[in-house]
């Protein structure tokens, strides 16, 4: 689902929110915030999507583990800062690209 936001005025278009929370910011410092529910709704989607990051990191590890490879403190790093929402999908695997081209 797309939040749109309130019109201010009948002239400006709705700001779409599609989930990814990197975008959260731009919203947050854009529109008021009276009553709260763009806030109430973006952190009910913020942490559904961090609860979604934390599942895939989760299984991408346990997956790791049972082969033998157990991840250093640079992965596990950029895998917090994911889970976050500090970074997107393609900067976790530049990220990653790069701690296991410094490993070889």
């Amino acid at each position: 689902m797309v939040y749109e936001g309130p019109k201010l005025g009948g002239t400006e278009a709705p700001q779409k929110w599609s989930g990814n929370p990197t975008e959260m910011g731009r919203l947050l410092e854009q529109k008021p915030h009276r009553n709260g529910t763009l806030l109430a709704q973006i952190g009910g989607k913020l942490m559904e999507e961090c609860e979604r990051r934390r599942r895939a990191v989760e299984e991408a590890r346990a997956s790791n583990f049972r082969q033998g490879y157990v991840h250093d403190a640079l992965l596990e790093d950029a895998n917090a800062r994911f889970i976050q929402g500090l970074i997107s999908l393609e900067e976790l695997r530049a990220d990653m690209r790069e701690a296991i081209e410094n490993r070889l």
